[in-house]
């Protein structure tokens, strides 16, 4: 497959200004043999799911003389279809996060030197099919190694510890999300300025929005790819609805909360309503692993047994 064909199927990019990240005068044969050999120099086994990535839908063992930014758009797809249809989005990582699957692969990663250790492990439970939870930095984790050590992307960035690969504080994703696990429709409601908090909601599914103290992604060049939401950002605030800002002297007038939280909006939304406050609403009644729900209203206070209502409330399927 051409790297103009593979461009066109992806959609995103064009094809001015290429910077290959591999030799247009590689052969689609030899190219593949190249990668499979990486692959296996990583003892990845046959039925790994970085394996099925790499492959599906978009096959970039033969995509020879693309340019890195073509690549990752392209990886990154692959890699957030696999998990649409495998993975789940849970908040604390997995224990076996970064494990190998087969026990003489833990043997070998035991015997190399530490830096090697930590190169063979990134993102690996995901890759090797060892785990199918994660939070978002073993997502993104899974991603840059693909970039890293298969394809030989320089500058590849993830966990740098500064904001060209993570948010720190509280916040809201821009609305009309779809995440990468699609069991998950988002863990943010609406609840109306007045009447019975039931029948004036507007649920999770409708504004598929996602709430995050933190969110970690990746970075190559200036440009976040953020597989968790196959989408590519100038900057963070590109990703962000609005901030929250903690309010414990509001907390009182909603009794049975976990938190109060102001809003402050970055980019507006045209079809969803902000509010003027976040309200943590407690745990995901339906899966404990999952994340806690809440709840933007501009109501100044309800009752505890509204809030027990919200808490009610699942955004999982």
């Amino acid at each position: 497959m051409s790297g103009k064909k593979l461009i066109k199927a992806v959609g995103k990019l064009q094809p001015t200004d290429w910077k290959p990240a591999t030799s247009t005068g590689v052969a689609a044969a030899d190219y593949q043999r190249h990668i499979e050999q990486k692959l296996d120099y990583f003892k990845f086994r046959s039925t790994a799911p970085i394996r099925t990535i790499i492959e599906t839908p978009t096959d970039l063992r033969v995509a020879t003389g693309l340019s890195n930014s073509a690549l990752l758009v392209a990886l990154m797809g692959n890699m957030y279809g696999y998990g649409r249809q495998h993975w789940k989005w849970v908040r604390g990582s997995p224990k076996a996060a970064q494990d190998p699957y087969e026990d003489s692969v833990k043997v070998h990663i035991a015997s190399l030197d530490f830096p090697a250790q930590l190169r063979w492990k990134t993102g690996r439970g995901l890759l090797d099919g060892t785990v199918s939870s994660a939070v978002c930095g073993s997502f993104n984790s899974a991603f840059k190694f693909i970039a890293n050590e298969i394809f030989d992307v320089p500058n590849f960035k993830a966990a740098t510890g500064d904001a060209s690969t993570q948010i720190s504080g509280s916040f809201i994703t821009l609305p009309a999300r779809a995440p990468i696990d699609s069991r998950w429709k988002g863990n943010v409601w609406y609840v109306d300025d007045t009447g019975d908090v039931s029948s004036c909601r507007r649920s999770n599914e409708q504004i598929r929005a996602l709430r995050f103290t933190g969110h970690f992604f990746c970075n190559h060049d200036g440009t976040i790819y953020d597989v968790t939401g196959n989408a590519t950002y100038k900057n963070a605030n590109e990703m962000v609805w609005c901030y929250l800002d903690q309010n414990p002297a509001k907390q009182k007038d909603f009794p049975g909360t976990r938190g109060v939280f102001d809003v402050r909006v970055v980019n507006p939304s045209t079809k969803v309503k902000t509010g003027k406050y976040c309200i943590d609403m407690g745990e995901e009644p339906g899966d404990n692993e999952r994340f806690s729900n809440y709840a933007l209203t501009d109501r100044e206070n309800m009752t505890a047994q509204q809030i027990k209502t919200l808490g009610t409330w699942s955004s999982c399927t």
